[in-house]
């Protein structure tokens, strides 16, 4: 899968949070955007507002998605970085399978 495959996956599962805007920054490999406000998921700019931002490897997400990589494990260990509202991530939990 590529970043772009998963921005048309997470678009076609309506992957966002009503009214709040995630951005979901894989490094080298882009960044994605589930923008709640405009209700659609996108490509982010780099230094685009958001309400969270999750900094994660594009590797690390694919063994999130897999299931091979603890999520609790991964904050523990500094793999996945968040910052910003808190809140939003428990509703990304509660999206689950809608992410991948």
């Amino acid at each position: 899968m590529t970043v772009d495959e998963l921005i048309g996956q997470m678009a076609e599962n309506r992957a966002w949070i009503a009214g709040a805007r995630v951005a979901i920054d894989f490094g080298d490999d882009g960044a994605v955007l589930l923008d709640g406000i405009a209700q659609g998921v996108r490509c982010a700019e780099l230094g685009e507002p958001a309400d969270t931002h999750i900094a994660v490897s594009w590797t690390d997400w694919l063994a999130l998605t897999r299931g091979s990589l603890d999520p609790r494990r991964a904050i523990n260990n500094g793999k996945i970085v968040i910052t910003g509202d808190m809140n939003n991530v428990a509703k990304l939990i509660e999206l689950g399978h809608r992410l991948f």
